[in-house]
């Protein structure tokens, strides 16, 4: 009688897993994001943030939702080599920080609904914060008259704001059980558009949801 109730139970569950809906989803997220400047990496590392989701329709436009997510990218990368120039040998330091921030929204459509396994793509606007500095010692210098000697020059970059543009990818929600799902995702954010800096991101992440 055990047996067969234990059996029941986990029949049972299948059974609502495999019928899979909901309305509103709470999900984290991390994984790894690089940052560009147009062909240009500024920075590569963990990345992790978090949303809300809500699938409000009935129907077949149950497998449309929508979702607000943020995400945090920090990464700093610091860079030695010794070279020799007219006899003279010069220690190049090169110092990269980054510290970057991801506001989106974005409408989903899932390829399948109410089953354990939903793939699904997305699109939407998201804005794209940046802080971003370049110091390289010893990479530019004067040449002495006279002398000959290397007078090294200062180098130096630095950019601070933001621009707004289209994120579109995709990925795949797989539910642990009724209320919990395994998610992964990858995501392209372009935001290349106007003029000045062109920033774009790549992002794959891998996270948990909870759904309600």
């Amino acid at each position: 009688m055990t047996a067969f109730g234990l059996t029941a139970q986990v029949q049972a569950q299948e059974s609502r897993v495999k019928d899979w809906s909901y309305r509103a989803e709470v999900f984290g997220l991390f994984g790894n994001g690089r940052l560009y400047n147009g062909d240009n990496l500024w920075g590569s590392g963990l990345e992790y943030g978090g949303g809300i989701g809500v699938r409000p329709f009935s129907g077949w436009m149950k497998r449309i939702g929508f979702e607000f997510e943020g995400a945090h990218f920090k990464s700093s990368r610091t860079t030695r080599s010794i070279s020799v120039f007219q006899n003279q040998t010069m220690d190049v330091s090169t110092f990269r920080n980054l510290d970057s921030r991801l506001l989106q929204g974005s409408v989903l459509y899932h390829f399948r609904s109410g089953t354990r396994m939903q793939p699904f793509g997305s699109i939407g606007i998201g804005r794209l914060n940046a802080n971003y500095s370049f110091e390289c010692v010893n990479c530019i210098f004067d040449v002495q008259p006279g002398t000959g000697a290397l007078i090294p020059r200062e180098s130096k970059s630095e950019y601070r704001g933001g621009k707004t543009g289209i994120t579109f990818g995709g990925g795949l929600k797989f539910a642990i059980n009724r209320h919990l799902s395994v998610r992964s995702q990858a995501q392209w954010v372009g935001m290349s558009a106007g003029s000045g800096i062109n920033l774009d991101a790549l992002r794959f992440q891998l996270g948990l949801g909870v759904h309600f």
